[in-house]
């Protein structure tokens, strides 16, 4: 910390310390927090300005193919097959309230609160989404981080599966054309 003359220094770490550890830092401007500690620690700013963010931007074409107007996704939509179109419908009633729900979840926990009264333990929070979307979604995870990762591949699995009938994402095809160049590459 002298180096770069830093106040004070944080080592975080998945399950804590030993003795040792926690001796060697105790007259020290070092602090030591277990990944929950920090979590807790920065939990509000955190959700603020990444989990949310991360989510929403995952989230933004699977809700632009489920939600109830989009003229661009309907001319697109009536382009495709009878089947291509069936199995869009099928999507959307499969998906619909998911993404919708995960846009809600951004405005619930609004970035322009100053503190969201989110419980540190988020135990509770995957047993409400896996209780409203048995059949999508299954979160494991015992922290907000590992929530928010099994919520962007929920996410972007479904999103997929509307990509897969248009042959892309037809909301940012320049992503898509990205993709397919690299693994063309690859």
């Amino acid at each position: 910390m002298h180096e770069t003359g830093g106040n004070i220094g944080f080592i975080i770490a998945r399950n804590g310390f030993q003795s040792g550890a926690i001796e060697f830092v105790k007259y020290t401007n070092i602090k030591l927090y277990s990944y929950i500690e920090f979590e807790t620690r920065y939990l509000n700013v955190w959700l603020q300005e990444y989990f949310l963010v991360q989510l929403d931007v995952s989230n933004d074409s699977l809700l632009q193919y489920v939600e109830d107007i989009g003229s661009g996704r309907d001319r697109r939509v009536a382009a495709l097959g009878i089947a291509e179109r069936e199995m869009f419908k099928i999507l959307v009633l499969q998906y619909k309230s998911f993404g919708k729900s995960m846009c809600m979840l951004g405005n619930m926990l609004d970035k322009k609160q100053s503190q969201m009264n989110v419980p540190v333990n988020c135990s509770v929070f995957p047993n409400k989404i896996n209780s409203k979307f048995p059949q999508i979604i299954n979160l494991q995870s015992n922290s907000y981080r590992g929530i928010l990762s099994e919520l962007i591949n929920v996410i972007e699995n479904i999103t997929l599966k509307f990509n897969c009938l248009f042959g892309r994402n037809i909301f940012y095809p320049e992503l898509t054309d990205y993709i397919l160049a690299k693994e063309k590459d690859a």
